[in-house]
């Protein structure tokens, strides 16, 4: 990047919407990807949140499971004492 910025250190003339200003070519590419680095951070939050509420959810699931389980294997495990 810094050999980048060193060779290509000119001006150039931004057009957005009803603003215009100049900026170096490096500093304008540098703050486009930090700006599309964080729109895509909270562009995935939403995402981020669903996926891990359904696996909060799995793994209640998991663990209430595991709790019948437990007490189908106890429930056959007495029933067998007691025909002994």
């Amino acid at each position: 990047m810094v050999i980048f910025s060193i060779q290509n250190a000119v001006e150039v003339n931004v057009k957005f919407f009803i603003w215009q200003f100049n900026a170096s070519l490096p500093v304008l590419l540098l703050l486009s990807l930090t700006i599309g680095a964080y729109l895509s951070f909270l562009f995935s939050i939403p995402g981020r949140k669903k996926r891990n509420k359904k696996i909060d959810d799995l793994e209640k699931r998991v663990e209430e499971l595991k709790k019948k389980l437990i007490d189908k294997n106890l429930t056959k495990e007495s029933e067998k004492k007691k025909d002994e």
